[in-house]
């Protein structure tokens, strides 16, 4: 299986452009289709949603939480969004879409007012999720279709957020000021101060995902930091103090950038490599993969001995349903792996639940072949797709059992050959 690292020039967000007014987001509620740190991305998949002629969007700002906020739609006082976020998840490719209330509240705050702390502020801004992959996480099809809707008071992962007015800002933004040269304190006790924005070029909305920082003369991995959030990447201590940045994400084919550290302006890509503040902000435009390409759901677990998954796959299963909604001609094979051959214990999921994240609930034991284990476990995620109105003719799936692995069965790192593939047919 292999993945190419590719290179190449594109739109990137600093390339847009800044001087946009925007607002701070009023009191109220909402339908946000999007949620960013960096401005630029924001405009673009603004640019983006309006292009297609379907809505009509609107970008925000707030300034205590630090995010921009695309959103299509403000309700009056007292209505609730909830069938809304169900018809955009279901039948748009915004699958994480979700209602957001916005309570009013001073800015700017009284710490930061100094002596202008007594006087009547009007402007107000809306506090944001405070896990913000909550909201990206595709929630299970029951809670989705629970009679007792939930309150303005109650944020279930179904898409209702309650808007805090207190707390610290969830994620620290880069300022927007821009700098042409190396800030003198972009290096702190050999550590260099870097923010990566990996992003989808297709729509310029942001992707969290792992960057792999390697040495490129030992060719040895030494971190994994993850997108979206203020690094301190260490110097690697060779020669050039030169490092590859990869971004390896499910989802999208590797972007790989060659830096020298303490000489980032000179990267190959410059175009995506720029300062603001003190901060590098290395760009990752990222494309889909191409025919022929299989990745690895490296973050999809199932249950020991089961077709049901473990909740921490709903992240990288959403990617998956997200690639199929916004491009109906794509097609895949849906490959299952275990480790080893034998047969064993099999804990099935019944035909009428669509409980695929949990073992509190009725289940089906039986007892049958690794091949077989290995092929329910592609049918299930097969089955979760078409529960998201996936149509079953645009996927296939195959059970190898334990006939492809990559480690020895015997090696520490055997629980890697339990793992499920996706290959690209049609694109």
């Amino acid at each position: 299986m292999v993945l190419f690292i590719v290179g190449f020039c594109s739109t990137t967000p600093n390339a847009i452009a800044q001087e946009v007014d925007i607002s701070k987001i009023p009191p109220g509620r909402y339908l946000v289709i999007g949620t960013f740190h960096i401005k630029q991305n924001a405009l673009g998949f603004s640019d983006y949603v309006r292009k297609q002629g379907q809505y009509d969007p609107k970008l925000a700002y707030h300034p205590i939480k630090k995010y921009y906020y695309v959103y299509i739609k403000e309700y009056q006082p007292g209505e609730a969004g909830y069938d809304d976020v169900k018809r955009m998840r279901q039948n748009t490719e915004f699958i994480d879409s979700w209602f957001m209330i916005v309570e009013p509240y001073e800015w700017p705050p009284k710490e930061l007012a100094g002596e202008d702390a007594s006087k009547p502020k009007t402007a107000a801004v809306a506090s944001t999720i405070e896990d913000s992959t909550d909201k990206q996480a595709i929630p299970e099809k029951e809670e989705a279709r629970e009679e007792n809707k939930p309150t303005d008071n109650e944020a279930p992962s179904g898409g209702w957020i309650k808007v805090s007015t207190s707390g610290k800002p969830a994620t620290e933004i880069i300022e927007e000021n821009q700098e042409d040269d190396v800030p003198a304190t972009y290096e702190e006790e050999g550590k260099y101060k870097m923010y990566f924005n990996t992003y989808y070029i297709k729509n310029y909305k942001e992707v969290k995902g792992p960057v792999e920082v390697i040495d490129p003369y030992s060719l040895k991995l030494l971190r994994v930091f993850q997108s979206l959030e203020l690094v301190k990447v260490p110097d690697p201590k060779n020669k050039d103090h030169a490092v590859q940045l990869i971004a390896n994400i499910f989802g999208y084919k590797k972007v790989q950038h060659d830096i020298k550290l303490d000489a980032p302006l000179d990267s190959i890509n410059e175009e995506f490599i720029h300062f603001k503040g003190d901060t590098l902000i290395a760009s990752f435009p990222l494309r889909r993969y191409d025919v022929g390409d299989i990745a690895t759901m490296y973050n999809v677990y199932f249950f020991e001995d089961a077709v049901i998954m473990k909740p921490i796959s709903k992240y990288e299963l959403s990617t998956l349903v997200e690639m199929l909604k916004e491009n109906p001609k794509l097609k895949i094979r849906i490959h299952g792996h275990t480790n080893g051959n034998k047969r064993g214990r099999m804990i099935l999921l019944p035909e009428d639940s669509e409980k695929f994240f949990t073992l509190n609930q009725p289940v089906i034991e039986k007892t049958g072949s690794a091949k077989e284990l290995s092929l329910k476990r592609a049918e299930i995620i097969k089955r979760y797709l078409m529960s998201f109105g996936i149509s079953p003719d645009r996927m296939e799936v195959i059970g190898w059992g334990g006939k492809k692995p990559i480690y020895d069965e015997m090696s520490k790192l055997a629980i890697k050959n339990v793992r499920v593939e996706i290959e690209i047919l049609e694109n």
